[in-house]
């Protein structure tokens, strides 16, 4: 059998990282594995509502070698779904992860927005695809991704061209079960395996540690401005750059106990978990499984999680989450209740073993043949 990983990005997230540990995770097993990643990131409107071009990429690399199974991360950036009809020129099977909730909703963080602040979708109607505005940038860009996504899911149907979709979260299966008849639950690959539990103590003021994209929806402002003055923290060290950087950084100038670091090398990474005590994430948006959780547990640290979607049933599964609301602004009530004291935190690590992710993707595998 030969498998291919398909991605818009080489490098760029979270989404990116479980691409490139599952093609080097299949590659260590002796499986004919190859990797097609879009060439091109010139993209124009047209291109963006669906791509020949990257459509007939796709379909020579695949002919030329015999591929069986094509198995796609992310796609609607640049490739767009207009690869997903490669299946009616090829008998290749497809399998999709799913890192947000694009099949779901025209916006992939299941938000809209009125003026400059977004809301989360209880659910996502046709109603709201003729009324809603669904990008932040402006009417413009929410435009281009409502055709992109009533062209290619409501009148062409591509979505039914993939055999299997799987999901790294139980929130987001739920999702997806809306709309596709065969969603799997596939969590994302461990290289590091998790121990049953681990031990914490926290003095009378914590070291906070925020690793990620820094973006309106992320929720860091809002954190920050709940949290600059509390007499619970030590530091504050944002790791990590995005649109919303430089608003951040001039925000907070004054305030010496946050630092910003910008993005670093994956293998400074490691040295600023094991500074830290805690690690956070404030996302407004519901999230998928953000590898901050599972990274925070291999280095025996809990994190601070807004309670929303699915960073609170995922935390809940890894076992190492504390609970905020951003609504409430309860932070500081939280980081109250963890200054010195003493934890064991458990949790469900084999849930999360890198023998299972193997075997789950063999199981998925075989069942399209």
């Amino acid at each position: 059998m030969n498998i291919l990983l398909v991605n818009d990005f080489e490098k760029n997230g979270g989404a990116e990282t479980v691409f490139n540990e599952q093609f080097k995770l299949l590659k260590s097993k002796n499986i004919n594995v190859y990797k097609y990643v879009y060439q091109s990131s010139k993209i124009n409107a047209l291109s963006y509502i669906f791509n020949i071009k990257a459509l007939i990429g796709l379909l020579r690399f695949v002919r030329k070698n015999e591929i069986n199974v094509v198995w796609i991360h992310n796609f609607y950036h640049l490739l767009s779904p207009s690869i997903l009809a490669i299946k009616y020129f090829s008998d290749v099977k497809i399998i999709y992860t799913a890192h947000d909730f694009h099949l779901v909703c025209a916006n992939p963080s299941f938000q809209f927005f009125e003026q400059k602040n977004g809301y989360n979708f209880k659910r996502f109607t046709f109603k709201d695809l003729l009324t809603k505005r669904l990008d932040r940038r402006g009417a413009v860009y929410s435009t281009l991704r409502k055709v992109q996504w009533f062209l290619n899911y409501k009148l062409l149907k591509l979505h039914r061209n993939i055999d299997v979709v799987t999901a790294p979260s139980t929130f987001l299966l739920g999702k997806i079960e809306t709309v596709h008849k065969n969603v799997k639950l596939l969590r994302n690959p461990l290289i590091k395996p998790l121990e049953a539990s681990f031990k914490v103590e926290y003095d009378d003021r914590l070291s906070l540690l925020y690793i990620g994209r820094l973006s309106d929806d992320k929720g860091v402002l809002e954190f920050l401005d709940q949290v600059e003055n509390s007499k619970y923290i030590k530091d504050i060290i944002i790791v990590g750059d995005g649109p919303q950087y430089e608003i951040l950084k001039s925000r907070f100038k004054n305030n010496f106990i946050i630092k910003f670091v910008g993005r670093i090398e994956n293998t400074e990474i490691s040295n600023y978990i094991l500074q830290s005590d805690l690690l956070f994430l404030s996302s407004l948006w519901y999230e998928n499984a953000p590898m901050t959780i599972l990274e925070a547990a291999q280095y025996k640290k809990q994190i601070l999680l807004n309670d929303i979607g699915s960073l609170s049933c995922f935390g809940r599964q890894v076992g190492n989450a504390c609970y905020f609301n951003m609504e409430v602004r309860n932070v500081d009530e939280v980081l109250s209740q963890l200054v010195n004291r003493k934890f064991v935190v458990n949790l469900n690590n084999r849930e999360f073993c890198y023998d299972k992710y193997f075997n789950d993707i063999n199981s998925i595998l075989n069942c399209v043949g």
